[in-house]
């Protein structure tokens, strides 16, 4: 919204309000991408901080979403936004998250966080704070208005907990539960434990919203195909107009797609050669990464617009932050609302779930690998998002492993989310060739998603004793060690350094840069990295840090890796440099032979 300019509220928004601010119950929204349910949820926060009004409602909102990027991406949007607010004073914005710990005891009127940061600060075990300060930010969250967004990403130990906590809460906080993709059971289910106004925008009224400004309502029709994506580069090519988004299941299949558009005739963009590495970094440190990297964005695209395409790029989460921040900020400009009006070149960006929230883009055409219903169509909403546009969504089979079963990883790693993502294929080939709209979408969430709600909700009934156990050792103990269990489990993912790592070092390699990577992928990559090092003759291919406590100091030392036993508990490893790969265009590759440089 242009700063000074008169927000007309949508028929859902007021009653968002409506129930907020006068009936005094949470709200459960289900929305359409780009309806507006961000302002939503926030509209009855900044009603009541107007000056002419003088309500009940807490004087601080905390935004809580599941990922750094969104945080971020709210935070510069409504920063924006306020500015043309008539409020009782000035109403301060702040950021608080893993990579921006900018508010570390709340103190803004409205703070963007991270769900891992508002949880925690909630238990009393903030990431943020030391343990004498603990309970300072236990108040500050009972104390406002919540918002969390994109509710059905969040970990599952964070769902778990907060079903619990909420429905205690209810009473005394005011909050709003959201997402474009909650199915019928969930809905029922939430409803019913906290007694909560569920908002579900009308099938007319979504209409309305998506023909907003005179333009004709967007369009996508869904297409299921036989083969996988890595498979059919050409489907690829042949269907691309100039705005193609490709989006993998893993990062691996993503980048073997690439290569395969490159030998097609595909142009990678040439990120090395018009970009340095200080620039990068500029990048990477500056205090707004997006204004820093409009200059060197201005130059990729005045180099793009100047020779034919198609040009490819691919964007996953084995980027450095520079590159990464660069990548994301080229597509904005370029695919972004205010970008579409502008000459485009003709680009395929093949991605991961990176792209699935936090990008406020558009593609023409969305080809993407089979995974859960609510995965897809968080994809489909970065293919003809803005009112007037057609798009054309491909869905395609996943590959199979080694075994010839479908390689559904990172989905599918228990039989309900395996019978989940086998419904959602179902839901898709039945409207094959079919154009699907909100209501299409609800229809598809509930086929696919149904029995996996069921399970979930009931396993969060059954566990509730010992979540509760849990949340009264951190509430009374500050036990920080129940995070894993809690909020997060960060006990699925180790940090890859591309290190020279001796057996003994004089000091740990601690500060430098690292991929973080699913521990399944290194149990498959183990046998192929010490296979390559037989064949060159090294000594070691993958070590991990062991740390003890001597004579009151951390000692330390590198072990190798030789069986998948040897992962279990080791969070910090090296891989040889000779068995490493990273560039620019690329990302990081484990397991290709390289000559050590990087």
């Amino acid at each position: 919204m242009t700063a000074g300019r008169k927000r007309i509220p949508y028929p859902y928004q007021k009653r968002v309000l409506d129930a907020l601010l006068n009936q005094g119950r949470p709200v459960i929204l289900q929305a359409p991408t780009g309806a507006g349910k961000t302002f939503a949820a926030l509209w009855p926060f900044l009603h009541a901080f107007r000056r002419d009004v003088a309500l009940p409602f807490p004087a601080q909102a905390i935004y809580s979403v599941p990922m750094r990027v969104l945080a971020s991406q709210f935070f510069e949007e409504y920063r924006r936004l306020t500015q043309g607010l008539q409020l009782r004073e000035d109403l301060t914005l702040t950021i608080q998250t893993g990579e921006h710990p900018l508010d570390p005891e709340y103190h803004g009127d409205l703070v963007f966080a991270t769900v891992d940061q508002t949880l925690s600060s909630l238990l009393a075990v903030p990431y943020s704070l030391p343990e004498s300060r603990a309970n300072l930010n236990v108040g500050a969250v009972l104390g406002s208005y919540l918002v969390f967004d994109e509710f059905h990403l969040f970990p599952y130990e964070a769902t778990r907990t907060l079903f619990h906590l909420l429905k205690h809460l209810r009473p005394l906080v005011p909050f709003v539960l959201m997402t474009a993709t909650f199915s019928q059971t969930m809905l029922e289910e939430l409803a019913a434990v906290l007694d909560a106004h569920v908002e579900v925008v009308p099938p007319k009224e979504a209409q309305v919203i998506a023909g907003r400004g005179g333009l004709p309502p967007k369009t996508r029709r869904f297409h299921t195909r036989e083969n996988p994506l890595t498979e059919t580069p050409e489907a690829v090519l042949e269907t691309h107009r100039t705005r193609t988004l490709a989006v993998l299941n893993t990062v691996d299949r993503a980048q073997d797609l690439y290569q395969s558009l490159l030998e097609r005739g595909a142009r990678a963009v040439p990120f090395r050669d018009l970009i340095t590495e200080a620039e990068y970094q500029k990048v990477a440190q500056a205090p707004d990464p997006k204004e820093a990297a409009r200059p060197l964005v201005a130059r990729l695209r005045e180099h793009l617009l100047s020779q034919k395409g198609p040009w490819v790029m691919l964007l996953h989460s084995r980027f450095t932050r520079g590159h990464r921040l660069v990548k994301e900020q080229l597509l904005r400009e370029l695919w972004g609302p205010e970008g579409l009006q502008a000459e485009q070149p003709s680009l395929i960006v093949v991605a991961t779930q990176v792209v699935e929230v936090g990008l406020d883009i558009s593609a023409e055409v969305l080809h993407t690998e089979l995974a859960p219903a609510a995965a897809v169509l968080q994809r489909a909403g970065r293919c003809a998002r803005y009112p007037g546009e057609q798009g054309e969504v491909y869905v395609y089979p996943v590959p199979s492993d080694s075994q010839g079963n479908p390689n559904y990883r990172p989905y599918g790693q228990s039989r309900i989310e395996r019978e989940t993502v086998e419904a959602s294929w179902e839901a898709f080939r039945k409207r094959d060739g079919a154009v699907v709209d909100f209501p299409e979408e609800q229809a598809i969430i509930n086929e696919a998603h149904a029995r996996q709600d069921e399970a979930l909700v009931q396993e969060i009934r059954e566990a509730e004793g010992h979540i509760w156990e849990g949340i009264t050792a951190t509430l009374t103990g500050g036990e920080t060690g129940l995070r894993n269990e809690l909020i997060r489990d960060t006990l699925t993912s180790r940090t890859v350094l591309v290190y020279d790592a001796p057996e003994s070092d004089e000091q740990p390699p601690f500060g430098l840069e690292g991929f973080s990577l699913y521990i399944g992928t290194l149990h498959g990559k183990l046998e192929e990295l010490l296979a390559l090092r037989d064949d060159l003759g090294l000594d070691w291919a993958l070590r991990r840090l062991k740390t003890w406590e001597e004579d009151g100091e951390v000692a330390f030392r590198w072990l190798n890796v030789e069986v998948p036993k040897d992962l279990e508990g080791a969070f910090l490893l090296a891989v040889h440099p000779r068995l490493a790969a990273y560039d620019a265009e690329r990302g990081f590759r484990l397991g290709e032979v390289s000559d050590g440089a990087y």
